[in-house]
């Protein structure tokens, strides 16, 4: 008895082992945080490309200047490294309005691409809010930013993590020449429509959309 019951068990733990299926090949994405396309950045200066990735042991960056015709390295990261999901880069010292910038696995396998993006002098730099920051209805709250070779700022808001953006009603453009320029108190309506939100950022470009900017995520509650 003792020895069919040994042998069911080996058969069943057989069957078990014939049955498995073999495991699949690893999936591997990849995605490109920043630079997106439509971003101003600032000639020689520091700045984060960002992205995430899943099954990857290490990633190429490039950099094209000519709308995609040529592309330059800039660094291979590893998975080990300190760098990992957001490389410290200085932007070139040359101005081009047809940059692009493509991530790419060491492997050659998957690869994102970010839009055409622009080196420039023009930019806005977002100080206030800041990311995390909780702003309440019915307060009155700061909005500061630097600028270089802007006349005006248009500041619009969103409370859905950016999709969509509305001007302010009140005070939402604001000339180099104003006295609120660089530190503008917002009022917040009580009744502030999409608020409660933890999903809210603050939008900033010229006149004629130049180096349009968007603020970290911020709340208003």
């Amino acid at each position: 008895m003792r020895l069919l019951a040994y042998a069911a068990c080996c058969c069943l733990a057989l069957c078990a082992l014939l049955c498995t299926e073999p495991a699949g090949p690893t999936v591997k994405n990849l995605i490109l945080t920043s630079p997106s396309g439509g971003d101003a950045l600032r000639l020689d200066s520091a700045y984060a490309i960002t992205w995430t990735a899943q099954g990857i042991d290490g990633v190429v960056l490039k950099l094209s200047v000519d709308n995609g015709a040529t592309m330059d390295p800039i660094d291979t990261v590893w998975s080990n490294d300190a760098q990992w999901g957001s490389y410290s880069w200085r932007t070139p010292e040359s101005f081009s309005e047809g940059c692009i910038m493509v991530i790419e696995d060491v492997s050659g396998s998957v690869s994102d691409t970010s839009g055409v993006f622009a080196l420039t002098n023009t930019w806005i730099e977002i100080l206030s809010p800041q990311e995390g920051s909780v702003w309440a209805r019915g307060s009155t709250q700061h909005i500061k930013w630097s600028a270089n070779e802007l006349l005006g700022v248009v500041i619009a808001v969103s409370t859905d993590g950016g999709l969509s953006f509305s001007t302010l009603s009140q005070g939402g453009t604001i000339m180099s020449t104003d006295s609120l320029w660089g530190d503008f108190p917002w009022k917040i309506p009580g009744d502030f429509d999409g608020a409660p939100s933890q999903n809210c950022r603050i939008r900033m470009a010229g006149y004629e959309e130049e180096a349009p900017t968007v603020s970290e995520k911020f709340a208003i509650e």
